[in-house]
């Protein structure tokens, strides 16, 4: 044999053996590459607002040719915001011991979301040079972060002039973390000191109340906590009666007054259980009815 031959044997050698081994990288590398499969009983779970993360992956599996199961690297990498009918969509991801990344949806159901809930403790009556305290009233309750009060808004549509009782449309606003934005329009009254200080002062057990699509509306006065007139506070018990004196006697009427009757206060409203919306209850002394600042609301939700 030839030196020639000899040599283009060895050639052929060396070039099949790099050939293996660039063959053999490759495959191996392809392999590697390969990322994790899902295997999903449903693509849509149904989970509790109180349930963890975790609960997400319920009836997940994931499987990796190299690395077996991986269902214990799941994680959430992304959640939407929460749709009307209380879903999300969720980005769930897990990965091998390569780095390989696997990434799938899923619908999440939250069987007992509810939107953040306002409580008013305040009437929404301010002096007008005060407007910044009209909120210390307000509380929001979130199923999902808790208590959120410092977060809530108040949009005016006008400036409040600050020589002027009047009232003007406005709206609470707040949004959790799940990005669902509660708007309840409302009505402000800004006062004068003045006006303020003539007008007789209405108490409510609270400024707003939820109800139910076709529930039955309650008797308005049974929210009233008391009325105070010209200095005397009458106390309301299916009728009104003067506030106790310290030592728990009742105080007697003074010759120019007499006693307040449930038809000194007015009641004005148009709630309509059926349909879904904000409505608002104007409770009035009646013989305070041109001054704005002797006016109390109660803000009533009617929802789904």
């Amino acid at each position: 044999m030839s030196k020639a031959m000899k040599r283009l044997i060895l050639l052929l050698c060396v070039l099949s053996v790099v050939a293996y081994v660039v063959t053999t990288q490759y495959a191996n590398r392809e392999k590697g590459n390969k990322k994790p499969e899902f295997s999903m009983e449903d693509r849509e779970v149904t989970i509790s607002v109180a349930d963890p993360k975790e609960a997400i992956f319920q009836g997940v599996t994931v499987k990796d040719k190299e690395d077996g199961d991986v269902t214990d690297s799941l994680l959430v990498e992304s959640l939407s915001n929460m749709a009307s009918d209380h879903t999300r969509s969720a980005v769930i991801a897990a990965f091998d011991k390569n780095g390989n990344v696997a990434k799938t949806t899923r619908t999440v159901v939250y069987s007992d979301y509810v939107s953040p809930t306002f409580t008013l403790n305040n009437p929404l009556t301010v002096q007008t040079t005060k407007l910044s305290t009209i909120l210390e009233g307000v509380q929001v309750e979130d199923v999902l972060d808790g208590d959120i009060s410092d977060q809530v808004q108040l949009e005016t549509e006008k400036t409040v002039e600050k020589d002027v009782t009047d009232n003007y449309k406005a709206n609470l606003l707040v949004t959790n973390s799940a990005g669902d934005t509660v708007n309840i329009p409302v009505t402000v009254t800004a006062c004068t000191i003045t006006d303020m200080a003539a007008a007789p002062s209405i108490e409510l057990d609270t400024y707003l109340i939820y109800l139910n699509k076709g529930d039955n509306t309650p008797s308005w006065k049974s929210f009233l906590k008391s009325v105070t007139v010209l200095g005397r506070t009458w106390l309301w018990d299916s009728g009104f009666y003067p506030e106790p004196e310290e030592d728990g006697s009742v105080p007697e009427l003074r010759s120019n007054e007499s006693w307040l009757q449930s038809s000194d206060i007015k009641v004005k409203q148009d709630v309509d259980t059926s349909v879904p919306g904000v409505y608002e209850v104007k409770y009035y002394v009646k013989a305070y009815k041109a001054n704005p600042a002797a006016s109390v609301r109660l803000f009533v939700v009617v929802r789904e």
